[in-house]
């Protein structure tokens, strides 16, 4: 019988302690306690650092009172001055009307309207009569007893009224709310739940600080009264019966119409839900105390009430208030000028048309625009950098030249900018089909070499060697750029005078501009040159194989040949920019001139009388930023 196996010492079962009754095996136990000594040193720490926490409240909060202390200084020198000029404007009001009272008394004349002679001088009145200003407190207005009698509307009323004693318990029992003597057995019997949780909870729960530590650390506390006392305690004269007689205000009718009970009142107070219900029941009998009307009758209190209802629901009912909202009297008008004949789209501009055409050029620009303006914009973006974007900076600056200055708008007149956008993608196009023609005639002039596939394929290879150019090498420069090429780049003369490369630039740049005024003929068309290398590239590589590719190349546009963006490795939101089409912009700015009128003049002889048109469109879109562009300054040694 074989020995029986055992599992080696790492690898015996083990389960938690709370399942050895049902997974027995070795019991993983718990960590080891803490000694004292840890123990102690974690305390002290804890302790260390509530102690630096509580300091860098108490500071954060001094500061924060000190700053409101400040701000509430200068809001009371504020508010001072505000009460001082108020005080001396209507001193200076009240200074007008007594000098005007003078002068109708020195004229003896009697004020009819009163029944009062007008020489009777208006007493002034003792300060300690004068009714004293109410204080707002918390947004809320209480008004305060003058030594007279009391400001309580429901006095006027009743005679015989008595303001009960405020906080009193006998109103507290008829309200409903619980007196002082109840509160004070409550208390005494949740005291020692109230203890024992405060001790249980004290060391769980962290109080945090709020706007009380602030209020405790001012200096200058806000009080409960939010106004300031005015300067001196003017206040309005109270009719005494020596002035003129004044109109007594009507007052509410006392009888009660409304059929309700006497004690509704206090009912709907003992058992309303809304707050205020005091203010709110008087609302409620102030509106129904006026004339009823037919209309109103039946939208009163009262009714029948349901089975398992009593009176409770409608006194709840009546401290509800409805606040409907303000009512806009005034609602936003937008006054806008549309000019009544100005288009809405473009294509209603264009008269329905879905693209810019000549006939919609005004009549006595058609000409000029042709033979003038188109030439001179092609001459423009020729000279700049390849791919370079037409503006309406651009045709603005041509329309001045050929039309005078202010004549017409590039951004206005809008078929201006359009049409030349199109021509000027069109003329683009046309480097394309030049290149291709260019190739195709080369191959053609050379049929007996080229008179087989692998010929061809060999000599086009020959035309799309490269050698690499640059600092880093990243760059190459292809023999079609060159007039003389050997020794697989070893030897190269003449940049930018392969005949290929003339004829395209020739038949699709310099036809172009022909017949325009001298003085834009003297800039020097690096734009046009490197879109003539890069077309006859494109053309290239269709015949790579000796044979025309049946696959369409792709679109000759800014997209495909011009300069783009790559991401940094290593920097996610950086973008290095690609020169494809600008690289060597500074080569061909160091070129002098007579090699410019070399490379002119020798294209200028291959130039077909013929002018070629383009008619597809490029889409010239770019939405990057440039942030590293080491190439920008290079210059190729020619």
């Amino acid at each position: 019988m074989p020995p029986k196996l055992q599992l080696m010492p790492g690898l015996r079962m083990t389960t938690r302690a709370s399942n050895k009754d049902k997974h027995p095996g070795n019991i993983l136990l718990g960590n080891p306690r803490r000694s004292s000594e840890e123990m102690n040193q974690l305390r002290e720490e804890a302790a260390a650092q509530r102690e630096a926490e509580e300091e860098r409240l108490t500071a954060a909060i001094k500061n924060v009172a000190q700053i409101e202390d400040t701000l509430r200084g200068k809001d009371s020198e504020l508010e001072l001055e505000r009460r001082r000029r108020r005080e001396e404007l209507r001193d200076e009001g009240n200074e007008s009307r007594i000098g005007s009272s003078t002068v109708v008394a020195a004229s003896g004349k009697e004020n009819k309207s009163y029944g009062v002679s007008s020489n009777t001088s208006k007493k002034p009145q003792d300060a300690s009569k004068r009714p004293q200003r109410a204080v707002t407190t918390n947004g809320k207005s209480k008004a305060v007893v003058d030594e007279e009698g009391s400001s309580d509307a429901s006095n006027d009323r009743d005679p015989d009224y008595e303001k009960p004693a405020s906080g009193s318990e006998a109103d507290k029992s008829a309200a409903g709310e619980t007196t002082d003597s109840e509160v004070a057995e409550a208390s005494d019997a949740s005291e020692t739940v109230a203890k024992k949780r405060k001790r249980s909870n004290s060391s769980k729960k962290k109080v945090k600080k709020g706007r009380e530590d602030v209020k405790a650390m001012r200096t200058n506390p806000p009080s409960n009264a939010t106004s300031i006392a005015p300067l001196n305690n003017k206040r309005k004269a109270v009719p005494d019966g020596t002035g003129p007689e004044t109109h007594a205000s009507k007052k509410r009718r006392e009888d009660d119409t409304t059929g309700l009970d006497p004690e509704w009142a206090d009912f709907v107070k003992k058992h309303g839900k809304q707050k205020k219900i005091t203010k709110q029941v008087e609302r409620s009998q102030a509106a129904v105390a006026g004339p009823v009307s037919d209309e109103e009758s039946c939208v009163r209190y009262g009714g029948f009430v349901g089975d398992n209802e009593d009176d409770t629901a409608e006194a709840s009912a009546v401290g509800k208030v409805i606040l409907k909202p303000k009512k806009n009297l005034y609602p936003s008008i937008h006054i806008r000028n549309n000019a009544p004949n100005e288009p809405k789209t473009m294509k209603e501009a264009r008269g329905g048309d879905d693209r810019w055409k000549e006939k919609h050029l005004p009549e006595d620009s058609k000409q000029l625009f042709k033979e003038e303006v188109l030439p001179r914009i092609r001459q423009l973006l020729g000279a700049l950098e390849p791919w370079a974007i037409l503006t309406h900076g651009h045709v603005q600056n041509v329309l001045d030249q050929v039309f005078g200055e202010g004549k017409y708008s590039a951004v206005n007149d809008k078929v201006f900018y359009g049409l030349a956008k199109m021509r000027i993608e069109n003329w683009r196009n046309s480097f394309s089909k030049a290149a291709v023609e260019a190739v195709q005639k080369m191959i053609n002039d050379n049929a007996e070499i080229l008179a087989t596939a692998a010929a061809r394929k060999e000599f086009i290879a020959g035309y799309l060697s490269k050698v690499p150019v640059g600092d880093d090498g990243e760059y190459d420069t292809h023999a079609y750029q060159w007039a003389e090429w050997s020794g697989n780049g070893a030897e190269k003369k003449g940049f930018g005078e392969n005949s290929l490369v003339l004829y395209t630039f020739a038949t699709a740049h310099l036809a172009q501009i022909q017949g325009v005024s001298e003085d834009i003929e003297k800039e020097k068309p690096i734009g046009a040159l490197l879109m003539s290398m890069q077309a006859v590239g494109r053309a290239l590589e269709i015949w790579i194989d000796g044979e025309k590719s049946l696959r369409k190349p792709p679109a000759f546009s800014y997209d495909n040949y011009g300069d783009t963006f790559a991401k940094i490795h290593g920097y996610p939101k950086k973008l290095r920019k690609i020169r494809r089409a600008t690289f060597f912009v500074a080569t061909l700015k160091n070129i002098k001139e007579e090699v410019w009128e070399r490379i002119i003049n020798l294209a200028l002889e291959n130039l077909d009388t013929k002018k070629e048109n383009a008619t597809q469109n490029s889409v010239l879109n770019s939405g990057a930023d440039e942030i590293e562009d080491p190439d920008s300054n290079f210059v190729m040694a020619i």
